[in-house]
């Protein structure tokens, strides 16, 4: 049987990132990091990612 309709639904998105707290901070080689949003939201999706 062929099919006469399709229902489409829209595709399900990520909600938005929200950011970390300010006294949340990378630390790299000893040093104190302040991340740029896209980049910690990226930098969370590493370290998620090696875990």
């Amino acid at each position: 049987q062929v099919w006469k309709t399709l229902e489409h639904n829209c595709p399900v998105l990520a909600p938005l990132y929200t950011p970390l707290p300010k006294n949340v901070k990378l630390i790299y080689d000893g040093e104190t990091i302040d991340l740029s949003l896209p980049s910690e939201e990226v930098a969370g999706f590493y370290a998620a990612m090696i875990k």
